[in-house]
């Protein structure tokens, strides 16, 4: 008895003790379980407090304490897993539960159609109106999430909608933009039994499955300035099953296989080539280039793509199986500097996707969009008079990349409306920054041709020849 009391207190010392003496003095770590960054040393100096607020010392502290304790996530791990198995109860700051086993990303629910919308609308119509004065074909395609298909496996007492959608299409008809939404495709595949979500596993996203249908959709929309376009077919790939013990992102544990498309035929990727050298969002950095010579005699189009997380981790396999070249560019923030990536890569073809729920202004920034501007093709300046003037070669300057040259021009007045460089007879549309000129391009086509700018200013077309 006396040995069963020395035990008992021994673990309970322990369990006292050890949260003490495991504490954890890291600064600026992040905590696996639950994806978040831990609360540094409040009279530290990688402490930065909230702007705005007036600090509250006792309980930063106290917040302090509960992020560091020793077997902290041991000791969530084990509530979570206890509420799992005893009430399936998910406790989890990103996850819930529906019916039938379904897990959901947790989500705003039932939002309208309102300012950001309209500007991300207004900012696609930019776009549009870009490409289409530069006869390239354009498509926008919304992703559904997982919540809007499925939602009748929703837990009871949460009435989702995503009635806003309408509106937005709605936008989209209004100024003629052609639009892919692969909820229809998405739904249709699942009355006909095809698991294109998994049960638990990429809980707000398709499965590989579901991008092989989705972008099978896609592609047919393409083929309407494409007819050759190459469709994927299952036989191109090798399907395994993979299993997953835990959700993206988290410890929380499962148990569940989900198909992995694997593409049999090699392509080349030319990404290392241009990715050092991009201008790209911190955040969103993700970037390929991709080449297949199984399409080349197919003569489909070299397709720019601004793409999110659902293409980024799963559909761009099958864009990069059917198309001879395939650009993307991860579309948050940098579809904003539309023109920059259109001047280096010049595409037959344009598409920015996005997933309904990363449709916000994390994402996009509102006044980014706002103030987004993108030039006219020169074509709309045909009838303005024609001007010739000198331009000395000091005033242009070319910084050569490996792969991409950044030419900046000034001396050009400070009224000009747009200004052009001109490759032989290629046009690059330019931003102004600082009263200079700039665009980047393909450092190939610098010697492809004659060096020219051209500005528009007050219904005159001043063409300036490079002088010594």
């Amino acid at each position: 008895m006396k040995k069963i009391r020395i035990l008992i207190i021994t673990i309970f010392c322990f369990l006292l003790v050890a949260p003490m003496v495991l504490f954890n003095w890291e600064e600026n770590s992040i905590s696996t379980i639950d994806n978040r960054a831990l609360m540094n040393n409040p009279f530290g100096n990688n402490y930065i407090p909230e702007d705005g607020e007036e600090r509250d010392i006792t309980e930063e502290i106290e917040q302090y304490l509960q992020d560091r304790i020793g077997l902290r996530d041991q000791m969530i791990y084990a509530y979570t897993v206890l509420n799992d198995a005893l009430l399936h109860n998910m406790v989890h700051p990103s996850y819930e539960y529906g019916k039938d086993g379904y897990v959901f990303m947790k989500s705003d629910r039932n939002r309208k159609f309102g300012d950001f919308e309209l500007a991300y609308v207004d900012m696609l119509e930019k776009i549009n109106t870009y490409c289409s004065e530069r006869s390239i074909p354009f498509i926008f395609v919304l992703n559904p999430s997982k919540i809007s298909i499925l939602r009748n496996e929703l837990k009871d007492g949460i009435n989702y909608n995503n009635e806003w959608l309408e509106t937005f299409f709605d936008e989209l008809d209004k100024r003629g933009i052609k639009y892919v939404d692969n909820s229809e495709i998405l739904q249709q595949k699942i009355n006909e039994g095809e698991m294109v979500f998994n049960k638990k596993y990429n809980a707000g996203h398709w499965n590989d499955l579901g991008a092989f249908f989705g972008v099978n959709n896609i592609l047919k929309g393409m083929q309407e300035s494409y007819p050759q376009l190459h469709i994927n077919s299952k036989e191109e790939f090798l399907i395994n099953e993979v299993l997953n013990t835990s959700l993206p992102v988290s410890e929380f544990p499962i148990h569940e296989y989900e198909p992995v498309f694997e593409l049999k035929d090699e392509v080349e990727n030319r990404s290392d080539l241009y990715r050092d050298e991009l201008s790209m969002h911190p955040d969103f950095p993700t970037f390929g280039y991709f080449v297949n010579e199984n399409r080349k005699s197919e003569e489909n189009p070299k397709t720019l793509v601004f793409q999110g997380s659902y293409m980024n981790g799963m559909g761009y396999k099958f864009m990069m199986n059917s198309l001879n070249e395939y650009i993307y560019v991860h579309a948050y923030q940098n579809a904003i500097n539309f023109d920059y990536y259109y001047n280096i890569f010049k595409p037959d073809f344009v598409i920015l996707e996005n997933a309904e729920a990363t449709l916000s202004g994390s994402f996009f920034f509102q006044e980014g969009m706002e103030k987004m501007e993108l030039p006219p093709s020169l074509k709309a300046f045909e009838a303005y008079v024609v001007e010739e003037d000198e331009l000395k070669k000091d005033s242009i300057n070319i910084e050569e990349e490996k792969q991409l040259a950044n030419i900046t021009v000034k001396n050009l007045g400070d009224d000009v409306e747009y200004a052009y460089l001109i490759i032989g007879d290629e046009e690059f549309s330019m931003a102004k920054a600082d009263n200079t000129y700039r665009v980047t391009v393909e450092k190939t086509k610098i010697n492809k041709g004659e060096i020219n700018v051209i500005t528009i200013c007050n219904g005159i077309k001043k063409i300036y020849k490079l002088i010594a």
